[in-house]
């Protein structure tokens, strides 16, 4: 019979009709290589190990399909539970999650100087009250590029009320100061990225009302810092001797003479927090909400250790100490902090909920709005969330109001769930149920989306096919090698009376152990053991005694376990260990012997014999499917993976079947 591949040096392996070619290959490789390092960095003897058990492995899924196994009901309903608990949380992580980690990290390079002006104005005001606001920030924007200044006009208009602060306060005069990635809300941060320096954004409305902003400056993201302090607040007018100036530069004199800085803090400070820990601040981001006096002192230290002051903020004078300087973390490094600070950002809601609209544009979706609001005209707001199928009808529920695809949910299929969608309730009835619809619809359309995903997202659909073939590899090799091996006593009994010799206990030391909760009662025992009592004589007394529990075992130990039994290896025969801990116990260990090495009886060697013949029913299963899917590998044809130049090498015979 001809070889398929044989003829193709491309060709590393050909079975049931198939070949898989040196790409191939490779790109199964990597993912199982246990490296991130380029798979042609590994051996060549490792490239035809894999290849070996890779044939193997497509040989046994075949045979498993050809039994029909990956249609059994169980196979099918745990394929089906693992696509529910995964794919949902894939597409958001591929989806969500992962756009938005990204976008936070390459803001985080940058920080932005933004000032900003805000009207608020509720989430559920009404319309004329929105448009009333939206017309004043209007009329605001207009006097801004008309050449007044921001600062005055957010002074004397901005509904933010730290923009009448104190001059040196974050938001005074509307000026918010530096800002990165995740320290501003939706679209607000957007804005601030996209506005140039100088520019001013149009008028755009967060969930606090309609803002407007101007960017004064960019730089570069600076590390986070690890600083102390010492504060001295205001006391007096200035030349007063006791003034904070005066004492802060009386304290500077001693730290320049070798005084130490955490003493003086816990001594002089009167900033009550951090003087106890010797005037630790912990570590400051340069976006962080303190005075700009001082963050332009604490971040111009370069080394630790390094003094800054006296510098003078609205809560003091303060001498700053640098304790230690950080460095910008990498993407990978950044990645898990960042997931951390997006699942706490409401534009993660934000984003899911803007996905799900896109997949209802992308299938055609209809939501019928005006049904719904029609069947629960007339029922409060409380009613629809408590009262049985929310008030409704019974004639209503069968209505379809969501069609997606092939899909749709009916207004029945919506009141079963409103217990599960959270707080809805609004201040009337039609917000209510617009509300229960919106949340209803995403969550429908996201599991949806996530039952189909393997359809348009070839990642996933790998993800689920190596899954499949776990599952009916599984089921072979449990039908033909592990449970058959394990209930053929007779072929269990051939194997082992053909070698009884290689079924062997070695020396073993024979382990007493005494245990019990009682720290103070091993101690008794163990003095009770060192005056000449023996082990079985200790025991007998605790054990007349209800008030005492104490446990003896005997454990037969060969080698180290890893366990706290591996003291008993150091020790010579009627020696003993002291008390040990031993999870929420305490044990003593007795050296009580040598049991000299023996054969194992076939009860004994029972496990190994199982396991020895199972490699023995795999070898001759695989020998069968070798040879009913016609399979070959050309093993030696992998050394056109490794970079050096090799010299090609002749045709190998295919591996010789067991």
């Amino acid at each position: 019979m001809p070889v398929p591949g044989a003829d193709n040096p491309e060709v590393v392996a050909s079975f049931h009709g198939e070949l898989l070619t040196i790409e191939d290959f490779e790109a199964n490789y990597a993912p199982h290589s246990g490296s991130d390092a380029d798979p042609a960095a590994d051996s060549l003897a490792s490239y035809r190990d894999f290849l070996e058990r890779y044939v193997d492995f497509r040989l046994k899924v075949a045979a498993a399909r050809e039994a029909g196994m990956d249609t059994r009901p169980d196979i099918l309903d745990e394929i089906q539970s693992y696509r529910v608990r995964l794919a949902r949380p894939f597409m958001m992580e591929k989806e969500v999650i992962d756009p938005i980690i990204r976008t936070l990290y390459e803001r985080r390079q940058e920080l932005v100087d933004v000032s900003h002006i805000l009207f608020a104005v509720p989430e559920n005001a009404s319309p004329e009250d929105t448009l009333a606001a939206y017309l004043h920030m209007q009329a605001l924007r207009d006097s801004v590029l008309q050449g007044v200044d921001f600062g005055d006009l957010a002074f004397r208009h901005s509904q933010d009320p730290s923009a009448q602060g104190p001059p040196d306060g974050r938001g005074a005069q509307g000026r918010l100061g530096f800002f990165t990635g995740g320290d501003l809300v939706e679209p607000f941060e957007s804005f601030t990225y996209d506005i140039p320096v100088g520019g001013l954004s149009p008028v755009f409305r967060t969930r606090f009302g309609y803002h407007m902003l101007t960017v004064h400056d960019r730089k570069p993201a600076v590390p986070d810092i690890h600083v102390s302090h010492i504060m001295i607040r205001h006391a007096g007018p200035p030349g007063d001797s006791t003034n904070a100036h005066t004492r802060a530069e009386a304290l500077k004199e001693q730290l320049d003479e070798g005084a130490d800085f955490a003493e003086l803090a816990r001594e002089h400070s009167e900033d009550l927090i951090s003087a106890g820990r010797g005037g630790d601040l912990g570590t400051i981001a340069y976006s962080a909400p303190v005075p700009e006096t001082f963050k332009e002192a604490a971040f111009a230290l370069m080394e630790p250790g390094d003094i800054a002051g006296p510098v003078e903020t609205s809560f003091g004078v303060h001498l700053i100490r640098l304790t230690e300087r950080g460095e910008l973390p990498s993407f990978e490094e950044a990645y898990a902090d960042l997931k951390n600070l997006a699942s706490q950002l409401p534009r993660m809601g934000l984003a899911e909920e803007a996905l799900a609209h896109d997949i209802i544009q992308t299938r055609q979706g209809r939501v019928d709005t005006a049904l719904v609001l029609s069947a629960f005209e007339g029922i409060s707001p409380d009613s629809i969330l408590i009262l049985p199928n929310s008030g409704l009808d019974e004639s209503a529920l069968a209505d379809t109001f969501f069609v997606l695809g092939d899909s749709t949910w009916t207004l029945g299929q919506l009141v079963e769930t409103i217990g599960s969608l959270g707080d809805r309730s609004r201040y009337d009835t039609e917000s209510t149920a617009r509300a229960l619809v919106s949340s209803f619809v995403i969550e429908v359309t996201l599991d949806t989306e996530a039952y189909r995903l393997e359809e348009r997202d070839p990642e996933f659909g790998k993800i689920m096919q190596e899954f499949r073939d776990g599952l009916v590899l599984f089921a072979l090799m449990e039908d033909s090698v592990w449970t058959a091996a394990d209930q053929d006593s007779a072929a269990l009994r051939d194997h082992y009376a053909m070698q009884p010799e290689a079924y062997q206990w070695p020396d073993r030391i024979r382990a007493i152990s005494l245990q019990s909760a009682s720290d103070s009662l091993l101690q008794d025992a163990a003095a009770r053991f060192d005056a000449g009592a023996s082990i079985a004589e200790i025991h007998a007394l605790y054990a007349a005694d209800t008030l005492h529990i104490m446990h003896a075992d005997t454990t037969l130990i060969a080698d180290s376990s890893g366990s706290v039994y591996d003291r008993i290896l150091d020790l010579n025969e009627g020696e003993r260990t002291e008390v040990l801990a031993m999870r929420n116990m305490r044990i003593i260990l007795v050296h009580d012997g040598i049991e000299a090495a023996r054969p194992k009886t076939f009860e004994e060697a029972r496990t190994e014999v199982v396991t020895e013949h199972q490699k023995v029913l795999e070898e001759r299963l695989l020998a069968r499917l070798r040879k009913r899917y016609n399979a070959h590998t050309f093993p030696d044809r992998l050394v056109q993976a490794f970079r050096e130049e090799t010299p090609p090498m002749e045709h190998s015979d295919t591996p010789t079947a067991p």
